[in-house]
């Protein structure tokens, strides 16, 4: 088993014991591209025929234009293939493009002769034998942490009061109307454990689809994915309280699981499915804690080169999916040791959230995945616990698991929280938001990322970021930012704006006024200087320019 190539296996602190029932033959699989999509009965001037309406509302609320990569793949390709024989199991609209299976070794190798095939087809699973493993797990709790003003988190609590995501919750925000779509390999007993009882109940589940085996019930598949969803949206009452209690979830498996084989390529071909129906449903956040690198044939395996965000199907595809205006979140990987190291892809995906784990006491963990990308940018993003967290899992029992698999749905839920509270934002400043209230912002290293963030604090932050300042009757530029001392602020008055005054105040994150100050304006062009700013503390602020009964605002960062 190569261990640094996959981490959806928790470093969990429960016995897990196995036994064979089972076997039978699984087939291999082929991925064919296709050179272009002309003749499609689609057009990007109906794309009510295959975007839902939620999707297209995400569109639209963040001023994303449908385009040809939103286009299925020609059907009528698909069908010439299927006649001579190929049978599809997923197809991908962004990669134009389908994975299959044909037993007809010499039709394959005459595939690419086909002018609307790009290439030869890429094998992409070889043939095994599957074998089913029946596991049983016991728990081990011992710690119970104090709750917060309003929510009993019982024994989950610091996995969420590290993230101050309490000051979300006891604001009323849960993730209600969010939509978090969870890639995993399979959701045993999610729909009868008594944590997910309630989401069941209010029918908060909008969708379930299996990519790896088409009909096969994604309840008897694998536990991974239940005990993500329990970090998110379980709800015992003293016990576990998640991230996203009232989020809509929709659950997709794309990761095979075999005692025969541990990796392989097909899935994250899996997984570029999975992303496409995700934002077809109309998908918030992609919750994803899975990660690749080495598989069982060494000619699959990708390098560390690859880790640029620009390389592997996964991350192409996941940053595909964040360029529709889908948050994707993704565990970092749990491959620190020999011989990977580093990050894992789609971790190294750009515009993405890639979390690292922590233990309690805010200190990284040995395994956690390293960064950065091979391209120099910071990787992994930012860090949450993700060292015996409390979940549930498929037997019922509560249990403590470990790895970046669960430090990624905590910042999944709290995300949910955080957009919930702020929904006219574009998933591009909500990453801005968490990154900026993150407590290594300003020095982000390869171990951290940019650290361990506040959600108070990126709550504050993101109404700066989406707060509408009125018509121009002035402009301005406040540099340094962040400040130590003193700022300059260059203010500029148009044609229509008579006032020759404005009022400076300074506010901190809890609405204080620290100070105020009145301004003569020049005709045209000022150069404010602030007073200096060595007895203010090292925080976010926000300036705000009253003018002419309008009011400008303009977030800064004194440091010390």
């Amino acid at each position: 088993m190569k261990y640094p190539g996959k981490h959806i296996s928790f470093l969990i602190f429960s016995l897990l014991l196995c036994h064979i029932t089972s076997a039978q033959i699984i087939q291999p699989r082929y991925w064919i591209e296709f050179t272009d999509k002309n003749d499609s009965p689609y057009s990007i001037d109906q794309p009510e025929r295959f975007l839902s309406q939620r999707a297209l509302a995400r569109r639209t609320r963040q001023q994303i234009s449908v385009t040809e990569e939103d286009l299925p793949v020609n059907p009528q390709y698909l069908d010439s293939l299927e006649g001579l024989g190929l049978q599809f199991v997923n197809v991908s609209k962004w990669f134009n493009g389908a994975s299959f299976s044909c037993e007809d070794t010499v039709l394959i190798d005459t595939l690419e002769r086909i002018s609307f095939v790009a290439g030869r087809p890429l094998l992409i699973r070889p043939i095994y034998t599957q074998e089913k493993l029946v596991g049983n797990k016991f728990n081990d709790i011992q710690e119970k942490y104090a709750s917060s003003d309003t929510v009993d988190y019982g024994f989950s609590y610091r996995q969420t009061g590290m993230l101050k995501g309490d000051s979300l919750h006891n604001c009323g925000y849960e993730g209600q109307n969010i939509l978090i779509t969870l890639l995993d390999a399979g959701f045993s007993n999610a729909d009868s454990i008594s944590s997910l009882q309630h989401i069941y109940l209010d029918n908060r589940i909008i969708a379930m689809r299996d990519f790896v085996k088409d009909g096969q019930d994604i309840y008897d598949a694998h536990s991974h994915g239940t005990v993500v969803f329990s970090i998110i949206g379980g709800l015992i009452p003293s016990y576990l309280h998640g991230t996203a209690t009232q989020a809509d979830f929709a659950l997709v498996r794309t990761e095979e699981h075999s005692a025969s084989f541990n990796e392989n390529i097909i899935e994250e071909y899996n997984w570029i499915s999975g992303a496409e129906f995700a934002d077809s449903l109309g998908t918030d956040i992609i919750s994803s804690s899975l990660g690749y690198s080495l598989f069982d044939d060494p000619s699959q395996d990708h390098s560390w080169e690859d880790m640029d965000g620009k390389t592997t199907p996964i991350s192409i595809a996941a940053t595909m999916a964040a360029s529709k205006g889908i948050l994707v979140v993704t565990s970092a990987g749990n491959s620190a040791g020999p011989p990977w190291f580093k990050i894992t892809a789609p971790a190294d995906a750009d515009s993405i959230l890639a979390i690292g784990a922590v233990n309690s006491s805010e200190i990284i963990t040995d395994f956690s995945s390293r960064g950065p990308s091979f391209d120099g940018r910071v990787k992994p993003d930012i860090c949450a616990m993700g060292y015996k967290n409390i979940a549930q899992h498929p037997d019922g029992n509560l249990t403590y698991c470990t790895g970046t698999s669960c430090s990624a749905p905590v910042i999944s839920g709290l995300a949910a929280c955080l957009w919930q509270a702020h929904p006219e934002a574009t998933n591009e400043q909500v990453i801005e938001a968490i990154l900026k209230s993150s407590d290594r912002y300003l020095h982000p290293d390869s171990v951290y990322g940019y650290g361990i963030p506040d959600f108070s604090l990126a709550d504050f932050i993101l109404t700066t970021l989406t707060r509408s300042n009125p018509p121009d009757l002035i402009s301005f530029r406040l540099f340094p930012n962040p400040v130590s001392d003193h700022f300059n602020l260059e203010i500029l008055r148009n044609e229509n704006a008579s006032a020759k005054k404005c009022r400076i105040s300074y506010i901190d994150l809890m609405g204080r006024i620290a100070m105020t100050e009145e301004v003569t304006l020049n005709d045209r062009y000022t150069m404010y200087q602030s007073p200096a700013l060595h007895m203010l503390p090292t925080g976010i602020y926000l300036l705000r320019i009253t003018y002419e009964s309008l009011a400008y605002n303009v977030p800064f960062m004194k440091i010390r």
